[in-house]
């Protein structure tokens, strides 16, 4: 076993409970398998780390935690950009939770205080927000990812009230943390492009 500081990001489906009330289990099935793999190419493209799915939870662990909070802002515009092109279906909307701590590794998982420190703060985080401890808030490069101090919290298991922060959103645009909605597409295309360049090869080759 050995230590690292490492960014952690949990991130979770909100009210996945009383949508799995609503659904089959195909239909649970399906909405977990689109949760992550929306979510799994914006966690490559700022090399994270997934540790583990929990139910509708991932836990991530990033080196920088600039890349962590871009690939926060990025996963949730990812979301917000499926919802706008599939209205009918349920939508999915996330929570994030960041900090920035030493943690223990072994076997493929993380332990320590920063891991509970990362889920309290997810329990307190609303839909559709991003929020991080002051840990990442100072290591953070702050001109990269916009900012604001959201209070103070008193979080189960800490004896003292913890400052936390939360990414500004900007309702302005059409993806509120900034995500090109062209770079999102594109991104989606290179891989559909791959996907059918394979296929073809296979028809092709036999191979």
């Amino acid at each position: 076993m050995r230590t690292e500081n490492l960014t952690i990001l949990f991130v979770d489906i909100a009210g996945f409970t009383a949508t799995t009330n609503r659904q089959s289990r195909r239909q649970n099935a399906s909405l977990l398998q689109n949760f992550e793999s929306l979510l799994k190419p914006q966690i490559k493209k700022f090399s994270g780390q997934l540790v583990k799915s929990i139910g509708d939870a991932l836990l991530l662990t990033f080196r920088s935690p600039t890349d962590a909070m871009l690939c926060a802002c990025r996963m949730q515009d990812r979301l917000a950009l499926y919802r706008q092109q599939h209205p009918d279906e349920q939508p999915i909307v996330i929570r994030i939770a960041a900090h920035l701590g030493e943690v223990r590794t072994a076997r493929h998982d993380i332990f320590g205080e920063a891991v509970n420190l990362a889920s309290r703060i997810e329990a307190v985080t609303p839909p559709g927000e991003i929020y991080l401890s002051e840990a990442v808030f100072l290591a953070m490069n702050k001109t990269e990812v916009q900012v604001q101090s959201a209070g103070q919290f008193q979080l189960d298991g800490f004896d003292h009230p913890l400052h936390l922060y939360r990414v500004q959103q900007d309702p302005g645009v059409e993806l509120h943390f900034g995500s090109s909605r062209a770079d999102l597409q594109a991104n989606h295309m290179r891989k559909h492009w791959h996907l059918t360049s394979m296929l073809f090869k296979l028809i092709v080759t036999g191979k």
